[in-house]
Protein backbone atom coordinates (compact mmCIF):
# COMPACT_ATOMS: atom_id res chain seq x y z
CA UNK A 1 0.00 0.00 0.00
CA UNK A 2 2.86 2.60 0.86
CA UNK A 3 4.75 1.72 -2.20
CA UNK A 4 1.36 2.31 -4.39
CA UNK A 5 0.88 5.42 -2.71
CA UNK A 6 4.44 6.85 -3.42
CA UNK A 7 3.76 5.68 -7.09
CA UNK A 8 0.37 7.49 -7.18
CA UNK A 9 1.98 10.73 -5.73
CA UNK A 10 4.92 10.51 -7.74
CA UNK A 11 2.69 9.98 -11.04
CA UNK A 12 0.79 13.19 -10.10
CA UNK A 13 3.99 15.31 -9.80
CA UNK A 14 4.69 14.30 -13.28
CA UNK A 15 1.73 14.71 -14.76
CA UNK A 16 1.64 18.15 -13.06
CA UNK A 17 5.27 19.37 -14.08
CA UNK A 18 4.21 18.28 -17.96
CA UNK A 19 1.32 20.26 -17.84
CA UNK A 20 3.22 23.19 -16.60
CA UNK A 21 5.69 22.76 -19.10
CA UNK A 22 2.74 22.04 -21.73
CA UNK A 23 1.00 25.35 -20.97
CA UNK A 24 4.32 27.00 -22.74
CA UNK A 25 4.05 25.08 -26.04
CA UNK A 26 0.14 25.23 -25.93
CA UNK A 27 0.59 29.21 -25.91
CA UNK A 28 2.57 29.24 -29.12
CA UNK A 29 1.49 29.93 -32.48
CA UNK A 30 2.23 26.73 -35.10
CA UNK A 31 2.13 26.96 -38.55
CA UNK A 32 -0.45 29.43 -40.18
CA UNK A 33 -2.60 30.54 -36.88
CA UNK A 34 -6.36 30.81 -37.97
CA UNK A 35 -8.00 34.19 -38.78
CA UNK A 36 -10.79 34.88 -35.77
CA UNK A 37 -12.70 38.30 -35.72
CA UNK A 38 -13.87 40.25 -32.10
CA UNK A 39 -17.37 40.55 -31.87
CA UNK A 40 -19.34 41.91 -28.71
CA UNK A 41 -21.70 39.43 -26.67
CA UNK A 42 -24.17 40.54 -24.61
CA UNK A 43 -24.92 38.77 -21.31
CA UNK A 44 -27.54 36.86 -22.54
CA UNK A 45 -25.08 35.03 -25.42
CA UNK A 46 -26.36 37.39 -28.24
CA UNK A 47 -23.27 38.44 -30.51
CA UNK A 48 -22.38 41.41 -32.70
CA UNK A 49 -19.71 41.50 -35.13
CA UNK A 50 -16.94 44.24 -34.38
CA UNK A 51 -15.35 46.66 -37.41
CA UNK A 52 -12.06 45.13 -36.97
CA UNK A 53 -10.99 42.81 -39.64
CA UNK A 54 -10.27 38.96 -39.74
CA UNK A 55 -6.77 37.87 -38.51
CA UNK A 56 -5.17 35.59 -35.77
CA UNK A 57 -5.88 37.18 -33.01
CA UNK A 58 -5.45 36.01 -29.45
CA UNK A 59 -6.01 37.64 -26.24
CA UNK A 60 -7.97 41.07 -26.32
CA UNK A 61 -7.50 43.79 -23.53
CA UNK A 62 -9.96 46.81 -23.75
CA UNK A 63 -8.50 50.07 -22.58
CA UNK A 64 -9.20 51.46 -19.45
CA UNK A 65 -12.61 53.62 -21.05
CA UNK A 66 -13.50 50.90 -23.18
CA UNK A 67 -12.82 52.78 -26.40
CA UNK A 68 -9.90 50.81 -27.59
CA UNK A 69 -8.81 47.18 -27.88
CA UNK A 70 -5.43 45.87 -27.56
CA UNK A 71 -4.52 42.48 -28.91
CA UNK A 72 -2.16 39.73 -30.11
CA UNK A 73 -1.65 39.14 -33.60
CA UNK A 74 -0.21 35.67 -33.90
CA UNK A 75 2.56 34.71 -36.66
CA UNK A 76 6.07 33.87 -37.02
CA UNK A 77 6.82 36.74 -35.48
CA UNK A 78 3.69 37.89 -33.48
CA UNK A 79 2.95 41.80 -32.88
CA UNK A 80 0.63 43.58 -30.47
CA UNK A 81 -2.32 46.05 -32.43
CA UNK A 82 -4.66 48.70 -30.87
CA UNK A 83 -7.77 49.00 -32.63
CA UNK A 84 -10.87 51.71 -32.00
CA UNK A 85 -13.52 50.52 -31.04
CA UNK A 86 -16.32 52.55 -33.00
CA UNK A 87 -14.61 52.94 -36.51
CA UNK A 88 -12.35 49.80 -36.44
CA UNK A 89 -8.96 51.60 -37.31
CA UNK A 90 -5.52 49.45 -36.31
CA UNK A 91 -2.51 50.90 -35.08
CA UNK A 92 0.58 48.55 -34.62
CA UNK A 93 2.45 49.24 -31.49
CA UNK A 94 5.33 46.65 -32.04
CA UNK A 95 7.46 45.98 -34.45
CA UNK A 96 10.53 44.47 -33.40
CA UNK A 97 11.14 40.26 -33.50
CA UNK A 98 7.80 38.75 -31.47
CA UNK A 99 5.96 40.44 -29.01
CA UNK A 100 3.00 38.88 -26.66
CA UNK A 101 0.12 39.61 -24.13
CA UNK A 102 -0.59 43.13 -24.14
CA UNK A 103 -2.04 44.76 -21.12
CA UNK A 104 -2.71 48.64 -20.59
CA UNK A 105 -1.67 50.25 -17.79
CA UNK A 106 -4.84 51.41 -15.76
CA UNK A 107 -4.24 54.67 -16.70
CA UNK A 108 -4.55 54.01 -20.40
CA UNK A 109 -0.63 55.61 -20.99
CA UNK A 110 1.29 52.52 -21.72
CA UNK A 111 0.87 49.37 -23.41
CA UNK A 112 2.90 46.32 -21.57
CA UNK A 113 3.92 43.14 -23.19
CA UNK A 114 6.22 40.18 -23.31
CA UNK A 115 9.14 40.01 -25.94
CA UNK A 116 11.91 38.14 -27.36
CA UNK A 117 14.02 41.30 -28.59
CA UNK A 118 16.86 40.57 -25.84
CA UNK A 119 16.62 37.03 -26.34
CA UNK A 120 19.77 35.76 -27.81
CA UNK A 121 20.54 35.08 -32.27
CA UNK A 122 20.53 31.72 -33.91
CA UNK A 123 21.56 30.70 -37.17
CA UNK A 124 17.86 30.93 -38.48
CA UNK A 125 17.06 34.42 -36.27
CA UNK A 126 15.92 35.52 -32.66
CA UNK A 127 15.70 32.60 -30.76
CA UNK A 128 11.82 31.85 -30.20
CA UNK A 129 9.51 33.55 -28.07
CA UNK A 130 9.34 31.27 -25.30
CA UNK A 131 13.10 30.34 -24.75
CA UNK A 132 13.52 33.83 -23.70
CA UNK A 133 11.88 36.61 -23.11
CA UNK A 134 11.44 39.47 -20.83
CA UNK A 135 8.04 42.15 -19.96
CA UNK A 136 8.64 45.59 -21.63
CA UNK A 137 6.39 49.08 -21.67
CA UNK A 138 6.24 51.55 -24.39
CA UNK A 139 3.46 54.24 -24.94
CA UNK A 140 0.36 53.12 -25.69
CA UNK A 141 -0.12 55.20 -29.30
CA UNK A 142 3.52 53.01 -29.77
CA UNK A 143 5.36 55.94 -30.03
CA UNK A 144 9.14 55.97 -28.33
CA UNK A 145 11.33 53.37 -26.91
CA UNK A 146 10.46 50.05 -25.29
CA UNK A 147 11.50 50.39 -21.88
CA UNK A 148 12.46 46.85 -20.11
CA UNK A 149 10.47 46.08 -17.10
CA UNK A 150 11.65 42.22 -15.90
CA UNK A 151 15.01 40.05 -16.15
CA UNK A 152 14.46 36.94 -14.54
CA UNK A 153 16.28 33.91 -14.88
CA UNK A 154 13.20 31.58 -15.62
CA UNK A 155 10.60 31.68 -18.14
CA UNK A 156 7.99 34.26 -17.70
CA UNK A 157 5.06 36.76 -18.88
CA UNK A 158 2.94 39.28 -17.84
CA UNK A 159 -0.21 38.16 -16.15
CA UNK A 160 -2.54 41.88 -14.91
CA UNK A 161 -1.87 45.23 -13.22
CA UNK A 162 -3.16 46.03 -9.69
CA UNK A 163 -5.87 48.50 -9.75
CA UNK A 164 -3.89 51.73 -8.72
CA UNK A 165 -0.63 50.37 -11.39
CA UNK A 166 1.71 50.09 -8.59
CA UNK A 167 2.03 45.96 -9.02
CA UNK A 168 2.42 44.16 -12.18
CA UNK A 169 1.63 40.06 -11.40
CA UNK A 170 3.69 37.92 -13.41
CA UNK A 171 4.05 34.25 -13.86
CA UNK A 172 7.49 32.40 -13.47
CA UNK A 173 7.81 28.75 -14.33
CA UNK A 174 10.31 27.15 -11.72
CA UNK A 175 12.17 23.60 -12.77
CA UNK A 176 10.65 22.29 -8.90
CA UNK A 177 7.40 24.29 -8.33
CA UNK A 178 5.93 24.69 -11.75
CA UNK A 179 3.85 27.95 -12.76
CA UNK A 180 4.31 30.41 -9.91
CA UNK A 181 2.75 33.63 -9.42
CA UNK A 182 5.07 36.99 -8.98
CA UNK A 183 4.38 40.34 -8.12
CA UNK A 184 6.67 43.40 -9.69
CA UNK A 185 6.71 46.82 -8.08
CA UNK A 186 6.50 49.58 -10.66
CA UNK A 187 7.38 52.03 -8.46
CA UNK A 188 10.39 52.05 -5.98
CA UNK A 189 13.41 49.15 -6.00
CA UNK A 190 11.32 47.54 -8.06
CA UNK A 191 11.92 44.25 -6.78
CA UNK A 192 10.23 41.21 -7.89
CA UNK A 193 8.56 38.93 -4.67
CA UNK A 194 7.01 36.21 -4.64
CA UNK A 195 2.94 35.65 -3.78
CA UNK A 196 2.28 32.29 -4.33
CA UNK A 197 4.65 28.70 -5.04
CA UNK A 198 3.19 25.35 -4.81
CA UNK A 199 3.84 22.21 -6.54
CA UNK A 200 0.52 23.04 -8.69
CA UNK A 201 0.28 25.37 -11.25
CA UNK A 202 -1.42 28.70 -10.95
CA UNK A 203 -2.74 31.05 -13.25
CA UNK A 204 -5.24 32.90 -14.75
CA UNK A 205 -5.12 35.90 -12.60
CA UNK A 206 -6.91 39.04 -11.07
CA UNK A 207 -7.08 42.02 -8.62
CA UNK A 208 -9.98 42.59 -6.92
CA UNK A 209 -11.14 46.53 -7.25
CA UNK A 210 -9.58 47.36 -3.64
CA UNK A 211 -6.59 45.36 -4.24
CA UNK A 212 -7.06 43.36 -0.87
CA UNK A 213 -8.42 40.09 -2.56
CA UNK A 214 -6.54 38.18 -5.39
CA UNK A 215 -8.16 35.35 -7.64
CA UNK A 216 -6.21 33.05 -9.61
CA UNK A 217 -6.90 29.35 -10.77
CA UNK A 218 -4.96 26.41 -9.88
CA UNK A 219 -4.91 22.48 -10.08
CA UNK A 220 -4.86 21.85 -6.46
CA UNK A 221 -8.10 19.65 -6.95
CA UNK A 222 -7.02 18.19 -9.61
CA UNK A 223 -8.62 20.09 -12.30
CA UNK A 224 -8.43 23.90 -12.72
CA UNK A 225 -10.99 26.39 -10.60
CA UNK A 226 -11.03 29.59 -9.54
CA UNK A 227 -9.53 30.58 -5.75
CA UNK A 228 -9.66 33.95 -3.97
CA UNK A 229 -7.20 34.39 -1.29
CA UNK A 230 -6.37 37.54 0.82
CA UNK A 231 -3.41 40.12 -0.74
CA UNK A 232 -0.82 41.07 -0.42
CA UNK A 233 -0.82 38.25 2.59
CA UNK A 234 1.14 35.50 -0.06
CA UNK A 235 -2.30 33.26 -0.19
CA UNK A 236 -1.90 32.26 3.57
CA UNK A 237 -5.79 30.98 3.06
CA UNK A 238 -7.60 30.60 0.11
CA UNK A 239 -11.70 30.09 -0.84
CA UNK A 240 -12.71 28.16 -3.77
CA UNK A 241 -15.07 30.30 -6.57
CA UNK A 242 -15.97 27.42 -8.44
CA UNK A 243 -17.77 24.34 -8.22
CA UNK A 244 -17.20 22.43 -11.28
CA UNK A 245 -13.73 23.43 -13.11
CA UNK A 246 -13.27 26.78 -13.97
CA UNK A 247 -10.30 29.27 -16.01
CA UNK A 248 -10.50 32.31 -18.01
CA UNK A 249 -10.79 34.52 -15.18
CA UNK A 250 -11.81 38.06 -14.70
CA UNK A 251 -13.01 40.47 -12.10
CA UNK A 252 -15.39 43.55 -12.68
CA UNK A 253 -13.71 46.64 -12.34
CA UNK A 254 -16.50 47.30 -9.64
CA UNK A 255 -15.52 44.21 -7.82
CA UNK A 256 -18.96 42.85 -7.84
CA UNK A 257 -18.60 40.35 -10.09
CA UNK A 258 -16.26 37.44 -11.19
CA UNK A 259 -16.27 36.05 -14.49
CA UNK A 260 -14.49 32.33 -16.01
CA UNK A 261 -15.11 29.96 -18.41
CA UNK A 262 -16.24 26.39 -17.77
CA UNK A 263 -16.09 24.51 -20.65
CA UNK A 264 -18.31 26.01 -22.99
CA UNK A 265 -20.41 28.07 -20.17
CA UNK A 266 -19.62 31.55 -19.56
CA UNK A 267 -20.11 31.56 -15.71
CA UNK A 268 -20.46 34.95 -13.59
CA UNK A 269 -20.29 35.34 -9.57
CA UNK A 270 -21.22 37.31 -7.15
CA UNK A 271 -18.31 38.82 -5.22
CA UNK A 272 -18.07 41.54 -2.14
CA UNK A 273 -14.88 42.57 -0.36
CA UNK A 274 -15.96 45.24 2.06
CA UNK A 275 -15.56 44.77 4.82
CA UNK A 276 -15.34 40.74 4.66
CA UNK A 277 -14.96 38.56 1.49
CA UNK A 278 -18.08 37.28 0.55
CA UNK A 279 -18.49 34.56 -2.36
CA UNK A 280 -21.96 33.91 -4.29
CA UNK A 281 -23.46 30.86 -5.84
CA UNK A 282 -21.94 29.93 -9.73
CA UNK A 283 -24.41 31.08 -11.99
CA UNK A 284 -24.75 30.49 -15.81
CA UNK A 285 -24.37 34.04 -18.14
CA UNK A 286 -24.85 32.14 -21.25
CA UNK A 287 -22.87 29.29 -23.31
CA UNK A 288 -21.04 29.54 -26.86
CA UNK A 289 -18.73 28.45 -29.01
CA UNK A 290 -15.76 31.44 -28.96
CA UNK A 291 -12.27 30.74 -29.08
CA UNK A 292 -10.75 29.38 -26.09
CA UNK A 293 -7.65 30.09 -24.60
CA UNK A 294 -5.16 27.04 -24.89
CA UNK A 295 -3.91 28.06 -21.13
CA UNK A 296 -5.71 29.43 -18.21
CA UNK A 297 -4.91 32.91 -19.52
CA UNK A 298 -8.63 34.76 -20.33
CA UNK A 299 -9.35 35.03 -23.98
CA UNK A 300 -11.93 37.52 -23.77
CA UNK A 301 -12.08 40.86 -21.63
CA UNK A 302 -15.19 42.79 -20.09
CA UNK A 303 -16.28 46.24 -20.65
CA UNK A 304 -15.52 48.59 -17.61
CA UNK A 305 -19.97 48.57 -16.80
CA UNK A 306 -20.17 44.66 -16.98
CA UNK A 307 -22.42 44.75 -19.89
CA UNK A 308 -20.67 43.12 -22.91
CA UNK A 309 -18.21 40.92 -22.95
CA UNK A 310 -15.40 41.16 -26.08
CA UNK A 311 -14.75 37.99 -27.61
CA UNK A 312 -13.19 36.06 -30.55
CA UNK A 313 -14.78 33.04 -33.08
CA UNK A 314 -13.13 31.45 -35.85
CA UNK A 315 -13.66 32.61 -39.39
CA UNK A 316 -15.79 29.80 -40.86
Amino acid sequence: MRREAKMTSTLMTLAMFLMTAGWGLAQRPVGNPPDRIMVWVDREGNVELLKTPARPYFGPRLSPDGRQVAIEVQGPRSQIWTYDIASGKGTQITSQDSNRFPLWSPDGKRMLFGSNRIGPMTPSGRAPFFEKHEVFWKAADGSGEAEQLTDQEYRHGPQTFSPDGTLLSFYQIHPTTGRDIWMLPIKGDGKPWLYLNTRYPEGGVAFSADSRWFAYTSLISGRYEVYISPFPDRATARSRVSTHGGTEMRWARNGHELFYREGDRRMVVQTSTDPLLIIGRPKLLFEGDFVRSPGTRANYDVTPDGRHFIMLQEVR
